[in-house]
């Protein structure tokens, strides 16, 4: 029995995605009607090929994610997904008025209005190696709440604590 490396797809993830799992099939010299039989007949079988493509697609938008970051009230920490380490850049405040679930709260400290000294703010960075594959480490820290940045937001925070 094959063992899943991600997790498998939801059914609507499976219906945006009915014409790659087409090609799949067919790369694998699997007809429509050979699909239909298999399905029917060796549901293990079927089962394996839906997790096996499952995989594929998951490690495809993975290996696309170069950048995220976790936010809470009073913090937030970015990660620089690289090969063979994450950067880490985490920003710890004070100040109750400010909260980093807030856009505006943001905004106001990407436009130089708010500066981190006024949040008494606490920064640390760091590196870390993965513990296991790049893409598992991603994969574990997205089920945790992490969430896909642009590297022009990573860039942002990183020139923000380098002043």
């Amino acid at each position: 029995m094959y063992q899943v490396k991600y997790r498998l797809l939801t059914e609507e993830e499976q219906t945006h995605l009915s014409q790659e799992f087409i090609q799949y099939l067919a790369s694998n010299s699997i007809t429509g009607e050979d699909w239909e039989s298999i399905k029917k007949n060796k549901p293990d079988e079927a089962q394996k090929h839906f997790a096996i493509f499952s995989d594929m697609v998951m490690e495809g938008a993975i290996d696309n994610i170069h950048y995220i970051e976790l936010k809470k009230e009073d913090s937030i920490q970015l990660m620089a997904c690289l090969k063979e380490e994450a950067k880490i850049i985490q920003l710890d405040i004070e100040k109750s008025s400010f909260s980093f679930l807030e856009n505006s709260s943001i905004q106001s400290l990407a436009e130089g209005k708010l500066k981190l000294d006024d949040l008494k703010a606490k920064i640390f960075s760091s590196e870390l190696k993965y513990p296991t594959d790049r893409n598992l480490f991603v994969f574990s820290m997205l089920n945790q709440g992490y969430t896909p940045v642009s590297k022009e937001y990573w860039n942002n925070f990183n020139s923000l604590i380098k002043k």
